[in-house]
């Protein structure tokens, strides 16, 4: 096993860009879940394009706090 310093948070929320901001300053790794993980979810047309949506919008935020 090889030991590395690594500091990293999973959350499952959306966070301010403060927080983000933070967490690069302070050198911590964001793992960002999107919010459909753990349960059943409808599959029809209207809940999927919204999730579409969603997922467009966020990665949209969360690429402007992509580490180097």
């Amino acid at each position: 096993m090889i030991k590395i310093n690594v500091k990293y948070m999973q959350i499952q929320i959306y966070e301010t860009d403060y927080f983000y901001d933070l967490a690069d300053e302070l050198g911590i790794l964001i793992w960002q879940d999107f919010m459909y993980a753990c349960a059943l979810y409808p599959t029809d047309d209207v809940f999927l394009s919204s999730v579409q949506q969603e997922v467009t919008y966020q990665v949209k935020i969360d690429e402007n706090f992509m580490t180097n």
